[in-house]
């Protein structure tokens, strides 16, 4: 489904074309209410531990020549899905998110279900795109236990271990890709699948099942965040809109309703996290802006994204959403 066939969302597809003329995207929204990014002790342990892998990609071999890391590259940026009421987020065993790429380049990566141990999220590579799935190792190796047809599966090293799964397929811009990420606890383990939604199918497509024991024993979804990446150091310009972004926790489907930023060079000029109503906008490399906005903010919330209701096995377990749906 194309991202500009939603009519509700023409004006917002507006403002970020301005954006990618080159105009100033500050000027289209108000920073007034911008906040210093606040994390609690649990929070603050994930996030020192996944900054270490969110935003550092190893190129494949015949993307080496085009790596310039020597040269200063776009900073990475990334959005960590919150809610208010960060109670309602506990014991999630469902994490979807959908993401809209409006410019890219080669050696990009857009992660959309970044999480404690692992990520997912499509990539622009020097010859191709592809669908990634990756979990590390962690009191254990990572093992995958189910990948889809023409899904690769191999284990990887550099960024810590572990193993990633890779789908080709040609995603374009200005096209809305949906995200799902199911967590299964099984035998002191959980299983780890991602869904990914194929418009070449029409259907969901189970791209994959990883299995470990988590950081913490932990057998949850937890720690959500999504990220723009130029991994070859190119420093041109990337764009998506992410979101929105629901659970499923023990409180049922909940909707993130706030994000904090981060970034790895929040000195950089070149980068940008901006709110649209419910979804939230990443921009890194090209011209310099002034002013980056690196900041919290708060999102306004949406009606529950029934395109879950085709993922085969799913449980909506509420009523008011199943008749939404139908």
């Amino acid at each position: 489904m194309s991202f500009a066939n939603h009519s509700s969302l023409n004006d917002h597809i507006k403002m970020v074309m301005i954006h990618l003329k080159g105009l100033l995207i500050f000027c289209i929204f108000s920073f007034a209410h911008s906040k210093s990014v606040l994390l609690d002790d649990l929070e603050n342990e994930i996030q020192k531990d996944l900054m270490k892998h969110v935003h550092y990609t190893i190129p494949e071999p015949d993307e080496i020549a085009d790596v310039t890391y020597g040269s200063r590259g776009a900073p990475s940026v990334h959005t960590w899905w919150k809610h208010s009421n960060r109670s309602l987020l506990k014991q999630t065993t469902h994490y979807y998110s959908s993401l809209t790429v409006m410019k890219s380049s080669k050696c990009s990566y857009f992660c959309t279900n970044g999480f404690a141990g692992g990520y997912f999220g499509i990539q622009e590579r020097v010859k191709d795109k592809v669908v990634i799935f990756s979990l590390w190792d962690n009191h254990n190796k990572a093992e995958a236990v189910y990948s889809g047809a023409g899904v690769q599966v191999s284990h990887f090293g550099g960024e810590g271990t572990g193993v990633k799964t890779i789908l080709k397929h040609e995603w374009s811009n200005f096209t809305t890709n949906h995200f799902l990420l199911e967590a299964k606890p099984a035998d002191k383990k959980t299983v780890y699948t991602a869904w990914f939604y194929r418009y070449d199918l029409n259907a969901w497509f189970k791209m994959a099942s990883i299995q470990n024991t988590m950081k913490n024993n932990n057998p949850y979804v937890y720690g959500f965040y999504s990220f723009v990446e130029d991994y070859s150091g190119s420093g041109e310009q990337r764009v998506s809109i992410n979101g929105p972004t629901w659970m499923k926790s023990s409180a049922g489907w909940v909707q993130s309703n706030k994000i904090d930023s981060s970034s790895t060079d929040r000195t950089a000029k070149n980068k940008r996290i901006f709110q649209m109503g419910q979804y939230a906008g990443m921009a890194t490399g090209g011209p310099d802006y002034p002013n980056p906005d690196i900041s919290s903010h708060n999102l306004e919330g949406g009606d529950f994204p029934c395109i879950l209701a085709k993922v085969p096995g799913i449980e909506i377990d509420d009523e008011n959403l199943i008749r939404k749906c139908k």
